[in-house]
């Protein structure tokens, strides 16, 4: 495929979450179900975007390094293992607990990014950080934020990279190219 056509591909798939999200949202008020159904589609489509070497999970990270104390992240949204490399302490569907030393890269995915749901990402990542050096991405499919807030937030160091596809207050405002810039910051981490 070329690369223009790869691009497309890529703004399409970030339309059509867009698009989704707006649908689901219209059926059900229920925002733990619209949460749950965008945080699938983005791991399954995270699969086909991997090597197959790499897992895709949701689950904790631990370092048990320590016998006496077990230090665990928060529950978190995407976790990308090697498969090669590790095996799971637990795992069942795609739950998973492990050992930091198994994860490559973490996600916090948010369906709305607002100041609630961005101080949620930031304490589930910290404690991510706080186990290991992994790499951290906050997605969010809609945002209360300008593009130049969300690199801000970057720029500051609480997260490796953050990808958001449309502004929530303005709708038809697009953040076209986020979910090529989450697909190179894959690339780039694993």
């Amino acid at each position: 495929m070329s690369l223009s056509k790869l691009d497309k591909s890529f703004d399409d798939f970030q339309r059509e979450i867009i698009h989704k999200k707006r649908a689901i949202s219209n059926l059900f008020k229920s925002t733990k179900i619209i949460g749950a159904y965008l945080e699938d589609v983005i791991r399954e489509h995270t699969r086909s975007m991997i090597p197959k070497k790499y897992s895709v999970y949701r689950g904790v990270i631990v370092d048990e390094n320590n016998e006496d104390i077990i230090r665990s992240s928060g529950e978190l949204d995407l976790i990308i293992v090697d498969s090669n490399k590790c095996f799971p302490l637990y795992s069942v569907s795609d739950i998973i607990i492990t050992n930091h030393k198994c994860v490559k890269l973490v996600a916090q995915i948010k369906s709305r990014l607002d100041s609630t749901s961005l101080e949620s990402a930031k304490q589930n990542l910290s404690t991510v950080k706080a186990l290991s050096n992994i790499s951290t991405v906050l997605i969010s499919i809609e945002c209360n934020y300008s593009e130049t807030k969300l690199k801000d937030f970057k720029k500051m160091n609480e997260f490796d990279e953050v990808i958001s596809f449309c502004s929530y207050t303005n709708p038809n405002n697009v953040f076209l190219n986020q979910y090529k810039n989450y697909i190179k910051f894959l690339r780039n981490n694993l």
